[in-house]
């Protein structure tokens, strides 16, 4: 475990400072991980301020949604009531239909008739602040910061559903809501409490933490793991010297592990831990916080979710540490550490730039992280900030752009290409939609008299493109590579217009992206036929007719076919193409029907090749029977 010392060399800005117009219209006590939208602009959620609202803590109002740009104009969206729900602490998410969705757990200072509290709830809210609640549940907490999570913020599943966990009494459990209110609970878990936030792991399941509860004689918490059909496992249960209090849930990392924070617990039982866990749940500490009252100037208490940034770290913060005027546990820092355990305090707080940051950070579009602090600030109810941190310009290896089928140079217009180097890409990315984005995570490619390239996938080191159709004609061109304000030194790219390349879907068999009349893959498993239809799927065909806008899907009537008819051969037999054109709802795709020639070799591994404008692509294999 290394800690690297780093000097405040980081800009931090307050961007906003809560409880600043009259009354405490704009809230106050932010918390809840920011989320911004595709505008730009950011959204979150103050526990207190707004409607309700007196000088004292014992009308600390219900609490408000709001929206930030960047440069730190403030809207409130939605002032919360309580008849519609309280003190909302989860931040917001995006739904499918566009609106957003969140959580609050009901807590007012400002009681109900009987003496109760109001119940919490899941809501939904349009982009113009129209907030509907879809399904009240109780709370039964106390006014303090860890209880606040009575009900977990939420995630979208991939059968558009969210899923959370909520907690009542000594007990919590997991649930799935439709975007219209219907609550179904997935498991109970009995004697654990403490819920956060669930992730999606790469495997489907999604992954979470309990603060308190477990196996252990000393119930630290767990990690677990649930599937979206309810079936839970206990992944970690946690001892105390390896950390206590597990809160925020994990963030998986490019490594296929989970990363995340104990409040408590390790060397110190003030200090809290951070870890790295394997799928399997075998555990290691990363940083042992070692806090204590004793030693107010070391960190100690993180709180929230680790946030994968575009170097390959996580950032994080703790509510306490550093030191300040305010109090003497400090008033919290924001840390980075490395998936090794590099760790680093890049910010210290002082009070008037904020203190106790309890919640997550956010990676900004343009790079920098953005996050909030439940008191501090120009009237010590919280602040909403940005901290600037440095970034390398992305490079583009020489030589690396090609085909991204055949992986050879050149490339042709309108096709799809891979681009190697290194950009700061925090984790895999793909795009959802199509028009295709040209932009992910900040990173764009521009190719020299031609618009932004439009971008399919990115990781570390390649990018999937489509290369424009603009640059048809020419032999060469340049390309260069941005990403949150800093470009890297262009390369040459070679142009053809015709570069076709059958894509390979087994590298080790060779086996090519070939599928039969019912659209099911061709293979070992499934062989075709002699006199069998199947469709060869491709790219670098060249010129179209009904030729789509670069970045835009291809139209289904009218079809996009080749200009130039190419020739197919199949265990070095011709086959005649009956369809050879783009393929309808994709970009820069190509597809090739023909009917498996009479005379073709049978085996696993018969050769296919494409020839088109006098070029020949990749050979791939095929089984036919």
């Amino acid at each position: 475990m290394a800690v690297t010392p780093v000097a405040q060399t980081q800009t931090l800005t307050t961007l906003y400072s809560f409880c600043t117009q009259a009354n405490c219209a704009d809230g106050q006590n932010p918390a809840g991980v920011l989320l911004q939208s595709a505008d730009g602009n950011f959204y979150g959620t103050a526990t207190g301020g707004g409607m309700g609202y007196a000088s004292g803590a014992d009308n600390a109002g219900y609490g408000v949604i709001f929206r930030i740009t960047p440069a730190g104009a403030l809207s409130v969206l939605h002032a919360f009531s309580g008849a519609d729900g309280a003190s909302a602490a989860t931040g917001l998410i995006f739904g499918a239909d566009g609106n957003f969705y969140g959580t609050d757990n009901g807590w007012s200072p400002t009681l109900g008739a009987d003496g109760s509290s109001i119940s919490g709830g899941i809501f939904r809210m349009t982009p113009s602040g129209t907030l509907t609640v879809l399904n009240p549940i109780a709370s039964t907490f106390e006014l303090i910061l860890e209880d606040w999570l009575a009900v977990s913020g939420l995630i979208l599943g991939p059968d558009g559903n969210f899923y959370g966990a909520m907690q009542n009494g000594l007990n919590a459990a997991v649930f799935r809501i439709t975007p219209g209110g219907t609550l179904t609970t997935l498991q109970t878990l009995d004697n654990l409490q403490g819920v956060s936030a669930l992730t999606m792991g790469s495997d489907g399941s999604f992954y979470g933490t309990l603060q308190y509860g477990g196996t252990n004689s000393s119930p630290w918490g767990v990690i677990y793991k649930i599937t979206a059909s309810g079936t839970y496992t206990m992944l970690y249960n946690f001892s105390g010297a390896d950390g206590q209090g597990p809160v925020g849930g994990v963030t998986q990392g490019p490594d296929g592990n989970f990363y995340g924070i104990t409040q408590y617990g390790g060397t110190s039982p003030y200090g809290g831990t951070i870890f790295r866990m394997t799928p399997a749940g075998v555990l290691t500490t990363l940083h042992d916080f070692n806090g204590g009252v004793q030693l107010p100037a070391e960190q100690l208490q993180p709180n929230a979710a680790l946030v994968l940034g575009p170097d390959g770290n996580f950032y994080g913060t703790t509510e306490y540490g550093g030191s300040c005027n305010t109090s003497f546990l400090g008033c919290g820092t924001i840390f980075r550490i490395s998936p090794a355990g590099d760790f680093a305090t890049l910010y210290t707080f002082s009070g008037s730039d904020g203190r106790l940051p309890a919640t997550g950070l956010t990676l900004g579009s343009d790079g920098n992280l953005y996050g909030t602090t439940f008191y501090g600030g120009a009237k010590d109810s919280g602040t909403l900030f940005r901290l600037t941190i440095p970034h390398t310009p992305p490079s583009i290896t020489a030589g690396g752009m090609v085909n991204a089928a055949s992986f050879t140079a050149p490339v042709s217009p309108g096709g799809i290409a891979s681009l190697f180097g290194t950009f700061a890409i925090p984790s895999l990315m793909s795009a959802s939609a199509f028009p295709a984005p040209t932009a992910l995570s900040g990173l764009s490619i521009q190719f020299a008299s031609a618009p932004l390239a439009p971008l399919f996938f990115a990781s570390q080191s390649q990018i999937n493109l489509q290369i424009p159709w603009e640059l048809a004609g020419q032999a060469q061109t340049t390309v260069t590579a941005s990403q949150y304000g800093q470009s890297g030194a262009s390369q040459t790219v070679p142009l053809a217009t015709y570069a076709p390349g059958i894509f390979v879907m087994d590298t080790q068999t060779n086996q090519g992206a070939v599928l039969d009349a019912n659209y099911k893959l061709v293979g070992p498993t499934n062989p075709t036929t002699a006199g069998a239809y199947i469709q060869i799927y491709c790219t670098g065909l060249g010129p179209v007719t009904n030729q789509p806008a670069t970045g835009a899907p291809a139209l289904a009537d009218p079809l996009s076919w080749t200009q130039a008819t190419p020739a197919v051969t199949i265990g070095g037999v011709p086959a005649t193409p009956v369809f050879n054109g783009l393929v309808p709802g994709d970009v820069g795709l190509y597809q090739v029907n023909v009917q498996v020639p009479v005379g073709a070799a049978k085996g696993s591994t018969v050769p296919v090749a494409i020839a088109i404008g006098g070029v020949t692509s990749n050979t791939v294999t095929l089984a036919i029977q």
